[in-house]
Protein backbone atom coordinates (compact mmCIF):
# COMPACT_ATOMS: atom_id res chain seq x y z
CA UNK A 1 0.00 0.00 0.00
CA UNK A 2 1.32 3.44 -0.89
CA UNK A 3 0.43 6.43 1.25
CA UNK A 4 0.37 9.96 -0.16
CA UNK A 5 0.76 13.03 2.02
CA UNK A 6 -0.25 16.26 0.31
CA UNK A 7 0.76 19.62 1.75
CA UNK A 8 -0.27 22.95 0.26
CA UNK A 9 1.96 25.90 1.06
CA UNK A 10 2.30 29.57 0.20
CA UNK A 11 5.04 31.70 1.74
CA UNK A 12 5.37 29.46 4.81
CA UNK A 13 8.99 28.24 4.79
CA UNK A 14 9.26 27.93 8.57
CA UNK A 15 6.15 25.73 8.82
CA UNK A 16 7.39 23.56 5.93
CA UNK A 17 10.73 23.09 7.67
CA UNK A 18 8.97 22.21 10.93
CA UNK A 19 6.84 19.61 9.14
CA UNK A 20 9.96 18.05 7.64
CA UNK A 21 11.60 17.85 11.07
CA UNK A 22 8.46 16.25 12.51
CA UNK A 23 8.33 13.69 9.70
CA UNK A 24 11.97 12.77 10.27
CA UNK A 25 11.38 12.48 14.03
CA UNK A 26 8.39 10.23 13.41
CA UNK A 27 10.46 8.02 11.13
CA UNK A 28 13.09 7.63 13.84
CA UNK A 29 10.73 7.23 16.79
CA UNK A 30 8.17 4.93 15.23
CA UNK A 31 9.88 2.55 12.81
CA UNK A 32 7.14 -0.03 13.31
CA UNK A 33 4.71 2.24 11.48
CA UNK A 34 7.07 2.56 8.57
CA UNK A 35 7.63 -1.20 8.55
CA UNK A 36 3.90 -1.75 8.25
CA UNK A 37 3.70 0.42 5.15
CA UNK A 38 6.99 -0.81 3.66
CA UNK A 39 8.26 2.76 3.40
CA UNK A 40 6.03 3.27 0.38
CA UNK A 41 4.91 6.81 0.82
CA UNK A 42 5.23 10.06 -1.04
CA UNK A 43 5.06 13.62 0.18
CA UNK A 44 3.62 15.99 -2.39
CA UNK A 45 4.27 19.67 -1.67
CA UNK A 46 2.08 22.05 -3.66
CA UNK A 47 3.80 25.43 -3.63
CA UNK A 48 1.37 28.05 -4.91
CA UNK A 49 3.98 30.43 -6.31
CA UNK A 50 5.52 31.12 -2.92
CA UNK A 51 8.64 33.02 -2.03
CA UNK A 52 12.16 31.83 -2.94
CA UNK A 53 12.79 30.44 0.55
CA UNK A 54 9.78 28.14 0.32
CA UNK A 55 10.94 26.92 -3.11
CA UNK A 56 14.44 26.33 -1.72
CA UNK A 57 13.17 24.24 1.20
CA UNK A 58 10.96 22.22 -1.14
CA UNK A 59 13.95 21.52 -3.39
CA UNK A 60 16.08 20.47 -0.40
CA UNK A 61 13.39 18.06 0.76
CA UNK A 62 13.17 16.56 -2.71
CA UNK A 63 16.83 15.57 -2.61
CA UNK A 64 16.83 14.25 0.97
Amino acid sequence: MKISIITATYNRPSQLSAMARSARALAIALPSILNQIDNQFEWIIVNDGGDPETREISAQLQTS
